[in-house]
């Protein structure tokens, strides 16, 4: 077991199940809404690379973390596709939100995942989840969020990854130290850079030549190339 963890965080797409498996079963909704994926993906784009040097949210955000996020979104959609902020919103909510919830829950996880989680949670450690999109997008994350201590989106704090912001969020909510959580991801910056900023451990998800190789990535505490590995890292 990695010495001193008491939880495990996980990130949900590319971490849980393969996004290859997504992209297969949704580009045709991307394509009849091709100009909205373009430009909603400029908008987060531009939302993570803002939030890479955010330590902490401004007063007015702390309010409402949440609605000061939507808004920005928003108003940033509305910009690159000349319509209003509310018009804006209705398009993330009904095209991005709810449109790809079908597409999500048809996807099948990686293999053992969810086998491997249920046994972390069964070893006596607190298991979670944090993403960047809201969790409940993939209804109850293929039966994960049943066993989860916490369930918790980076846009309900204000700002996404891999701002420290959220990260710290997730260790306050669980009652814990940052270095008392091990955090799993695929992303080398939003996951693990995000992570190891805000002081906990790290685990990455490896994928193409370095799943191939099995060349770890060194930033990261610990890589895996399928879940029986992640199993040995955390429980022997």
């Amino acid at each position: 077991m990695v010495e001193g963890i008491r939880a495990v965080a996980f990130d949900i797409d590319g971490t849980i199940y393969p996004t290859h498996r997504f992209y297969l079963k949704v580009w045709p909704y991307y394509l009849k809404n091709l100009k909205f994926f373009i430009n909603f993906g400029k908008v987060r784009k531009e939302l993570h690379s803002r939030a890479a040097s955010l330590t902490r949210l401004d007063s007015s955000q702390e309010k409402d973390p949440a609605k000061s996020f939507y808004n920005e979104q928003s108003q940033l959609l509305a910009e690159k596709m000349h319509v209003s902020p509310e018009e804006a919103g209705r398009m993330i909510e009904d095209i991005c939100y709810k449109g790809l919830v079908k597409y999500y829950t048809s996807v099948e996880p990686y293999a053992d995942a969810l086998k491997v989680i249920y046994e972390i949670k069964a070893s006596g450690l607190k298991v979670a989840i944090l993403s960047d999109f809201p969790p409940e997008q993939k209804e109850d994350v293929w039966g994960m969020t049943k066993i989860c201590d916490l369930v918790m989106g980076t846009e309900s704090c204000g700002v996404l990854k891999p701002s420290t912001v959220p990260y710290l969020r997730l260790a306050q909510e669980l009652g814990l130290e940052p270095w008392q959580i091990l955090y799993v991801g695929n992303s080398k910056t939003f996951d693990v850079g995000g992570a190891k900023k805000a002081g906990m451990k790290s685990a990455f998800k490896l994928k193409g030549f370095r799943k191939l190789f099995n060349r770890p990535y060194p930033p990261s505490d610990f890589s895996f190339g399928n879940y029986r590995q992640l199993r040995r890292i955390v429980l022997q």
